[in-house]
């Protein structure tokens, strides 16, 4: 590809943009429940962002605030796509991402689904002649045209698909088998989610629900040197975090198969709860922390883990404003066969010609 002196800045904007992605997603493409039919079978771990439930909840209000502050109003972002919000009328509704792999830099061989309405056609366009002016270029893969977009040590692929007269889907890749890969779930012709995990992902939805993360396959967590002890024990996690009739909730759900473990970790928590309340006589900072520890449930069953959290959502927002120190704000992976010997592209399909 033929660079210009202005592909530093470019480059810039762009991981810009796909950090900010990144951290929304955090890790579904719809308004809603993620959907286990645009999920890929191989995936293994995904995230869902309902942005609709999103800004009709008391706390997504207040952490639009602050990422809106935090980002100075998404002043870089809107470089690349004129009027950005993540508000009511921004024209985006959902992201779902999903991933072939996790290692200490964060998800590889990503998948990233992003809902919308005319807004990304039009931001598509203009990307399109940024890209054109610095010496991008687009591609077709699967008789889909691509955008070729660079971000810094890796390269992107971006696709825009139509759903209907105002309704259309970015589908982003991490490198081009995995944006084949998620054409190839969404158009059929690849395995979506199946059994126990497609169960999950529809049950595990409730109302309210702004965002849900997953995975079944914990194994991933090995490679990654940070992983707890409780995930490395783990065969799946579960969790989901909203907002219902000015409730705001959290729960997260460590299922394994050690029974003895799972026990030890609630009678660890409740231990810990009823040494913070004996030292929260003297501390008044921290008895305010305790009582809002007191909404927190915990239980074991069958060596699953529990942990789930409810409260009024004012008061949460109340609570949060009041301890937080300082704001929300936070001062290459193309290869899907890495780990693998044989011709598996990452995804358990054999290499094809198309995908290299």
């Amino acid at each position: 590809m033929t660079r210009t002196a202005n592909t530093t800045q470019m480059n810039g904007r762009m991981m810009a943009w796909g950090a900010g992605a990144v951290v929304l997603v955090a890790g579904g493409a719809m308004a809603g429940p993620p959907s286990a039919d645009q999920i890929s079978e191989r995936a293994k771990v995904m995230v869902h962002i309902d942005l609709d439930a999103l800004n009709s909840s008391a706390m997504g209000d207040m952490l639009l605030d602050q990422i809106e502050a935090d980002s100075n109003n998404f002043e870089e972002i809107q470089q690349l796509f004129p009027g950005f919000t993540l508000r009511p009328g921004g024209g985006l509704h959902g992201i779902t991402a999903y991933a072939g792999g996790i290692d200490n830099d964060g998800p590889t061989n990503m998948v990233v689904l992003v809902r919308g309405d005319k807004h990304l056609k039009g931001w598509e366009e203009n990307l399109a002649q940024m890209l054109s002016e610095n010496g991008g270029e687009s591609v077709d893969i699967d008789g889909h045209p691509t955008l070729v977009v660079p971000m810094d040590d890796e390269t992107g692929y971006l696709t825009l698909l139509k759903n209907g007269a105002d309704d259309f889907t970015w589908v982003f890749g991490q490198s081009v088998t995995s944006l084949t890969e998620g054409l190839g779930v969404l158009a059929g012709d690849r395995q979506a989610v199946q059994g126990d995990t497609r169960a999950r992902i529809d049950r595990k939805w409730r109302e309210g629900t702004v965002a849900m993360f997953g995975t079944a396959r914990l194994e991933i967590f090995d490679q990654m040197e940070e992983a707890s002890a409780i995930l490395k024990l783990a065969n799946q996690v579960w969790g989901s975090i909203g907002e219902t009739d000015g409730r705001f909730f959290a729960e997260v759900i460590v299922h394994s198969e050690e029974a003895k473990k799972a026990n030890q970790l609630v009678a660890v928590f409740n231990g810990a709860v009823g040494l913070g309340s004996i030292l929260a006589q003297d501390n008044e900072e921290l008895a305010a922390v305790m009582e809002m520890v007191q909404s927190v449930k915990v239980w074991a069953k069958d060596g699953n883990f529990s942990i789930s959290f409810e409260h009024d959502a004012e008061g949460m927002i109340e609570f949060i404003q009041e301890h937080a120190e300082g704001s929300f704000s936070h001062d290459d992976g193309d290869d899907w066969d890495e780990a693998d010997d044989g011709d598996d592209d990452g995804w358990g399909h054999e290499d094809d010609d198309d995908d290299d």
